[in-house]
């Protein structure tokens, strides 16, 4: 019987933001950026080092020192009536021992950014005094030069659950939540059992195996033994290390929260959730409402099961691809391109089905390359994977159209961006959380039946096996059962916002509006272009900023109507305008195209395009032998970079390179003068090739220079 999504075929691939596809604008970030930004860090150690060596772990999520720092802020308190706390399985925490220790950065921290971090110390088990057992969890909070002083703080409740909130910080900080720290201090924490905890529940087992799998065909029966047997041995080295895995689900997360509210001697704050995180963040006004001054839910998952199951991704990803055929066919551009999509993406699973997809690709986090098989189960999980963010689903149809001509370059990018990002997930907690949490709502047979669709292509790719894999799994991680109390809906005065996205495959709208009846200070905003993780969109960002402003008041939506639609087809580049840059780091000054998105150390995105048109400039500059560098970006890439030409800018003779059969096309030109190298490099897809080479890449030429 076939399973799906046959990447993770236990609970796992049930969670409100399945490991793989978490975090949707990090993941769209990670995709676009990281590649060509480690591709910078390596110009730099090379340069440091001599050129000697360079180390392709080394990135921006490796571990940093930083100055230890205290956290300092002021809160505005709204004056809300708020209902009394509801029962839950746990006993109320006592907050007097919960302190914070202002300790060094244990990631990364983002540029521009003011971050102070530490640790709070939290009981393993908030319902036991006797139980002396304790996990440290690690909280920052970011800030810059406009954050006023007085402003009541924001705290983050990451998806997952057991999402990595701080491993792609360097980047998500800024790109994801950066206005609102203009506005607030900003404050994340490692939620229990993820990274950067003690004790945290990663389970390599399971994440080496997954990434194992995908190197071969699938085989449903051999698959799952081994699935069950990784979890197994994950589960048996948690408890022996000390971890009780009873101790982990959203109400103890939700006392983590308060206590650490308390502990930085905020007597409110603003919380913002998304997926999984708007789960706890109904937990916690449940339970500790009076420290809550307002609550966003983005991407609402419902604690009521009669409101909308996870056992309902069949149903909700249907109407996810409804959306997607419907969204392209209105738009001229799209259905001009892309006619009859519907049943040309059908075909193409079938046709994978029938003689599966070998394709290369690169975990753009450590270098490594891998030949990854693709039958239609896996094809059904990209595309899955991909409504999650306007950049991702845009690209399907492109991606349907390679597929037609033997062409696999969206479907690599994809397949690199989910074995990029399946290591931000731990794997044990999300597992404790669901087995924990869900076990009533997915055992009984009326959750299972309520998700199905009647179409094959939904009923048995994603639900096919599961109800008796989930009992499995849940035996082999004891993690007790919830309460009752957890599953009903909640009931709230809290100033609250509920956000959702038309296009997203797991927490529709309609779960949103399930929800929104319990909160009596309540506002529900669809936005018809957005995915899953609405304040990723910039009328979303914009909603949410408004409504933090004066949580009280009607938000004013009247972006929604003039929203952005997704990135079909992106615009020529005739006519583009450029402004400075410069990079003190490089040792570089030029030009760049305005309004592209600015990564650092000289990399340039282009963001109104998807992935599959994606374009990036690179301009960078090292004191090395051009040979020394044009190998390094070979080990980077893959493939070939071969000679091809020269380019006669401005006075001056470029070399003119030609990247290809790697993890992405590209064009190269180096230029070497006193001993300085300087490279100008431009990805992107090989339809817009001729338009950036001629419409961008003269003028960046010219311009590039050292810094005088």
């Amino acid at each position: 019987m076939p399973v799906a999504p046959d990447w993770f075929t236990t609970i796992l691939s049930l969670s409100a933001d399945p490991p793989d596809v978490d975090r949707p604008r990090e993941r769209e970030v990670v995709s676009r950026h990281l590649r060509v930004i480690l591709l910078a860090a390596a110009y730099l150690l090379a340069a440091c080092s001599g050129g000697d060596s360079v180390d392709e772990s080394s990135g921006p999520v490796a571990e940093s020192e930083a100055e230890d720092n205290a956290t300092t802020s002021s809160e505005v308190p709204a004056e809300t009536e708020e209902p009394a706390a509801q029962p839950t399985d746990d006993a109320a925490p006592a907050l007097g021992d919960v302190v914070f220790e202002a300790g060094a950065c244990a990631f990364d921290t983002p540029p521009n950014f003011t971050v102070e971090c530490g640790w709070v110390e939290v009981p393993q088990r908030w319902d036991d005094a006797t139980d002396s057992d304790t996990i440290r969890l690690h909280v920052a909070t970011f800030t810059n030069d406009n954050t006023p002083t007085d402003a009541t703080p924001v705290v983050y409740l990451e998806g997952g659950p057991g999402g990595d909130v701080f491993g792609a910080a360097f980047f998500t900080v800024g790109d994801q939540f950066g206005p609102i720290v203009d506005d607030h201090p900003l404050v994340m924490f490692s939620q229990r059992g993820s990274a950067l905890t003690e004790i945290d529940l990663e389970c390599e087992e399971v994440l080496d195996l997954t990434i194992e799998q995908l190197t071969r065909l699938p085989d449903d029966v051999v698959d799952d033994a081994e699935a069950v047997e990784a979890a197994r041995a994950c589960s048996t080295r948690l408890q022996n290390e000390g971890a009780d895995l009873t101790a982990y689900h959203s109400v103890a997360s939700a006392n983590d929260v308060d206590a650490i509210r308390a502990a930085l001697g905020h007597d409110q704050w603003n919380v913002l959730g998304i997926s999984y995180g708007t789960r706890l963040g109904q937990e916690l006004a449940r339970t500790h409402p009076d420290g809550i001054r307002s609550l966003i839910l983005d991407s609402v998952q419902p604690t009521d099961p009669r409101f909308g199951s996870l056992a309902a991704i069949p149903s909700t990803f249907e109407q996810a691809l409804e959306q997607l055929y419907a969204g392209c066919e209105t738009n001229i551009d799209c259905s001009r391109e892309y006619p009859d999509l519907e049943e040309r993406l059908l075909a193409r699973i079938d046709a994978a089905d029938a003689s599966p997809i070998e394709v290369e690709v690169a975990n753009q986090l450590t270098g490594e390359f891998f030949d990854v098989v693709i039958d239609g189960d896996r094809l059904v999980e990209m595309v899955f994977q991909s409504l999650y963010s306007p950049t991702l689903f845009s690209a399907l149809p492109e991606m349907v159209n390679e597929l037609e001509n033997g062409q696999t370059a969206t479907l690599s990018a994809l397949t690199g961006l989910a074995v990029t990002n399946a290591p931000f997930i731990a794997h044990g907690m999300n597992t404790a959380v669901m087995c924990h949490d869900y076990q009533a709502e997915l055992t009984p047979d009326a959750a299972w039946a309520s998700g199905l669709t009647g179409n094959e292509l939904f009923d048995e790719r994603f639900a096919g096996g599961f109800q008796t894999e989930t009992a499995e799994l849940c035996e082999i991680f004891p993690t007790g059962s919830a309460d009752s109390s957890v599953t009903e809906p909640v009931e709230s005065s809290i100033p609250t916002l509920l956000l959702a996205g038309a296009y997203d495959p797991i927490t529709p709208s309609g779960f949103a509006e399930a929800v929104a009846p319990g909160f009596s200070a309540g506002q529900l905003v669809v936005l018809p272009h957005a995915g899953h993780g609405v304040i990723g969109a910039d009328c979303g960002m914009q909603i949410a900023l408004d409504f933090f402003e004066s949580p009280m008041d009607a938000v004013d939506t009247g972006c929604v109507e003039g929203s952005t639609e997704p990135p079909w087809i992106p615009s020529s580049l005739a006519g583009t305008n450029f402004v400075p840059f410069e990079d003190a780091q490089l040792g570089v000054a030029g030009v760049v195209p305005e309004g592209w998105s600015d990564q650092g150390l000289g990399v340039f995105v282009r963001d109104d395009a998807n992935i599959a048109r994606q374009v990036v400039l690179v301009q960078q500059g090292a004191p090395l032998p051009e040979t020394q560098l044009i190998n390094l970006v070979q080990s980077q890439f893959g493939g070939d970079v071969v000679e091809d030409g020269a380019a006669e800018v401005g006075g001056q003779t470029w070399s003119r390179w030609r990247l290809s059969e790697g993890i992405a096309d590209g064009v190269m030109f180096t230029r070497t003068e006193n001993a300085f190298t300087f490279i100008v490099l431009v990805q992107a897809s090989s339809s817009d090739l001729e338009d950036l080479e001629t419409h961008v890449v003269p003028t960046v030429l010219e311009a590039i220079d050292l810094l005088s």
